[in-house]
């Protein structure tokens, strides 16, 4: 649980590494460790310089300082994959040139830029196919021309990733992946995952503690540390939390000490205080020969001046153990809510549309006809239409919303309509 070395087998290796944004804050300050085969969650708190270090290992960033070693290719599955919405499925998996090629070709072009393109990948509709459907998407070849804007924002994650499996990179990059992902599409992302060669390295950023179950070890962006985990995010969780019992009664046993300390020296402060009072009166009344009382009153001080260095030296070691041990604790700025259950009980259908289309819902950025049929929403909970991601379902909340408002106002009823990571109830 320390900070990864680089080792024999690493295919990535981060050195010293400091990076600073041209206004002079510094993102990464003296990073060093190393990322090897298999799979890695990577997280931290948001603003910890996650991002920023996939983007130096995919060569987007240049270091102020130090040094990012790369053994091999590196693809990369950034956040904002879908904000191009005009590029295709092709384009976004990176076979448009090599399709455009053998169409070329099998039209009759002697072309030889054109068998360059496609050597050696002939069969790259079919790999592509083939990677989308294990992945839930349809095998269409009419997908490939789609825009990536007609797609929703699991879809435009699932494309993406069957991009990185047709790279064969050594290194695949994941930021945030599971982000814009309904149920289906994160089991789906879970399970490529899981079977994600152990060869290459596949290094994941996330904050979904159920994907980073399923990697091989964790490694944590902590301040200026780099420090890696064996095992899953249960692993990681249960070693943090044993480190933070650990420093909090660290903490409890400092304070206690810094008190015994200070009450110690209260204490002495005391007892010399009391013994110059005697030797005051003493002194006064002449109870030895003057000489004599000088003596004492010399031995006195020295004896005093050395047992308030030896307080002073303990109350500050204590003071230092307590900064040491509060050091270690870490601040928790998250915040958890625990969501108490609806009224409705569970199970018990809220709303229902039947016949759908997109005479119905005319607000609907796609045709609502290719889902017609029955959707319903059940209870506990927010709820939302269980309909594919790019059926218009925002649109069809308020137009459900709209009619059941205008149906009947003596009653009051409640529909909450989510888009993306808002949501919306009245």
């Amino acid at each position: 649980m320390s900070a990864p070395a680089p080792g024999a087998d690493a295919l990535v290796t981060l050195t010293h590494l400091t990076l600073d944004w041209p206004d002079g804050t510094r993102a990464l300050d003296d990073v060093s460790g190393s990322f090897g085969h298999g799979r890695t969650g990577l997280v931290g708190r948001n603003g910890s310089g996650k991002t920023t270090l996939l983007r130096l290992m995919a060569g987007e960033l240049t270091p102020t300082s130090g040094a990012v070693h790369v053994a091999g290719t590196v693809a990369t599955l950034p956040q904002q994959l879908g904000l191009d919405t005009t590029r295709t499925v092709a384009e976004a998996l990176g076979i448009a040139p090599v399709l455009s090629a053998i169409s070329a070709i099998e039209a009759g072009s002697l072309d030889q830029a054109n068998f360059d393109a496609a050597e050696g990948r002939w069969g790259i509709e079919a790999e592509a196919l083939s990677a989308l459907a294990m992945l839930g998407l349809p095998a269409e070849p009419e997908l490939f021309d789609r825009q990536l804007g007609a797609l929703s924002g699991g879809e435009v994650v699932t494309v993406g990733l069957a991009a990185l499996q047709l790279q064969r990179a050594d290194v695949a990059l994941l930021d945030e992946p599971t982000n814009n992902l309904d149920r289906a599409s994160r089991e789906r992302l879970v399970a490529a995952v899981d079977a994600w060669p152990t060869q290459p390295s596949l290094v994941v950023v996330s904050h979904d503690t159920e994907l980073l179950e399923h990697v091989d070890r964790i490694v944590e962006v902590h301040g200026r540390e780099l420090r890696s985990f064996n095992g899953p995010w249960s692993v990681y969780r249960a070693a943090i939390d044993a480190e933070q019992q650990a420093a909090a009664d660290a903490v409890q046993a400092a304070e206690q000490d810094l008190r015994r300390q200070k009450r110690d020296r209260i204490e002495a402060e005391l007892k010399f205080a009391g013994r110059q009072r005697i030797a005051d009166r003493d002194s006064a009344s002449k109870r030895a020969p003057r000489i004599v009382m000088k003596t004492w009153g010399m031995q006195a001080e020295k004896s005093a001046a050395k047992h308030r260095d030896i307080h002073d030296d303990r109350l500050q070691r204590a003071e230092a153990s307590l900064a040491d041990a509060e050091a270690r604790v870490r601040e928790d700025h998250s915040v958890r809510i625990d969501l108490p259950a609806t009224r409705v009980p569970a199970g018990r259908t809220v709303l229902t549309l039947r016949a759908v289309g997109p005479d119905e819902v005319t607000a609907a950025p796609f045709a609502m006809s290719s889902c017609a049929g029955r959707s319903g929403s059940r209870s506990p909970g927010p709820t939302a239409p269980a309909r594919p991601r790019s059926c218009a379902r925002s649109s069809a909340c308020r137009r459900a919303w709209s009619r059941w408002r205008d149906s009947s106002a003596a009653s009051t009823r409640s529909v909450t309509c989510r888009s993306g990571s808002s949501s919306t109830t009245t």
